[in-house]
């Protein structure tokens, strides 16, 4: 399981348990004109509403906590 935080253009931060998170996957996603909302960790998000969606555990790595 991977630990994702979720932050909204409506200033709420969300953090998501994941069985998996593909990044690239979901920038492709958000950049889809067509696409009106996405599923991130099994909740519905307005693709305009995300501002930024973080790997937890890149966060622990990379921060040397």
């Amino acid at each position: 399981m991977n630990n994702i935080i979720v932050e909204t253009f409506s200033n709420k931060t969300l953090e998501l348990q994941v069985e998996s998170f593909d990044a690239y996957a979901l920038k492709n996603e958000l950049s889809n004109q067509e696409t009106t909302h996405v599923v991130v960790g099994g909740q519905l998000f307005s693709r305009l509403d995300i501002k930024n969606v973080i790997d937890k555990s890149v966060i622990s790595t990379e921060g040397g906590v």
